[in-house]
């Protein structure tokens, strides 16, 4: 599992200025259609890119996640993109997930990885959407 590397966009850039707000609001995982929001537009966990020489993260919240690449800007300035393993990926999905994300976009098939870590928000849209 942890060998594909996975694109992982994180909107934590002022919409006005391309500034860091220091947190994140979204994450898109655009080559899987998955994307998980907060809900809101004024808080949402910590977010920043640290490098030292010994390693390159991405903190979300008190977690560091370890990266591979970081670009800032990607789209337009609103989002950023880290590069990691599908193991981090899985990781950073559960995550977010604990912090209360919700899933507002899901493509078919999901592979496993991400489908276990999202498997609360994906049975909670089919129970809401059964009853």
């Amino acid at each position: 599992m942890g060998d594909a590397f996975v694109y992982v966009l994180f909107c934590c850039n002022h919409g006005e200025d391309g500034q860091p707000t220091g947190i994140v609001y979204s994450v898109d995982l655009p080559e899987l259609g998955i994307k998980l929001e907060t809900g809101w537009l004024d808080r949402g966990p910590v977010f920043r890119e640290e490098r030292t020489p010994e390693r390159w993260l991405v903190r979300i919240g008190r977690r560091r996640f370890p990266i591979r690449g970081y670009h800032s800007w990607v789209g337009n300035w609103c989002w950023d993109q880290a590069t990691v393993s599908s193991d981090v990926a899985s990781s950073i999905l559960g995550h977010l997930v604990a912090w209360g994300f919700t899933l507002t976009t899901s493509s078919e098939p999901l592979p496993l990885w991400a489908r276990d870590q999202l498997k609360p928000l994906l049975e909670g849209s089919a129970g809401a959407a059964a009853r």
